[in-house]
């Protein structure tokens, strides 16, 4: 194999992989979303689960930004769900963890899975299963999305209906 031949080999390789990066990072926030959005299915999941198992109200509220995961609070009056969620036995004041509130799950955020927005910045599963509210729906945005993109070609939806079921959508409604 002579010095030319390699250099033509690597200069082809080399063109190959630049025309392939963009379709691998397409994929790659597609499955960012895809496990964000599920990620969060399945914690909505849990939280039903829990209040018709233990016959109590139980609340997913959006976590406060940079409070460690030993320590969760909601925050209050945020639609934005990007920091990660908190699902714990609501026993006090509806969406509010309060002292003596169990803890059953903390989910931090993390910047590699893009954003999440949110209708409601909490979520309140009744003693049947049923949502507190009308309804409510996460948007997940990949990673690099815009504060403002309320809509991007590779985002999904997490809808939660009355009756307090949550399920995945590939559109911009729910």
């Amino acid at each position: 194999m002579s010095l030319v031949e390699l250099l033509v080999g690597l200069a082809v390789a080399a063109i190959l992989t630049l025309q392939s990066l963009p379709a691998l990072r397409h994929w790659i926030d597609h499955r960012a979303v895809q496990d964000h959005a599920e990620l969060l299915r399945s914690s909505l999941r849990l939280a039903r689960a829990q209040a018709m198992r233990r016959d109590s109200e139980v609340t997913v509220c959006a976590l406060v930004p940079g409070l460690a995961a030993e320590q969760p609070a909601c925050a209050r009056d945020s639609k934005d769900w990007s920091s990660g969620w908190v699902v714990f036995v609501d026993a006090g004041q509806r969406g509010q963890l309060e002292e003596g509130d169990q803890v059953l799950l903390v989910q931090q955020g993390l910047p590699q899975q893009g954003r999440m927005l949110s209708t409601l910045d909490a979520i309140t599963f009744l003693r049947l299963g049923v949502s507190s509210s009308a309804s409510a729906r996460f948007t997940v945005l990949p990673p690099g999305a815009g504060a403002s993109a309320l809509t991007h070609p590779l985002q999904l939806l997490v809808c939660v209906n009355k009756p307090g079921r949550p399920r995945l959508v590939a559109d911009t409604a729910c």
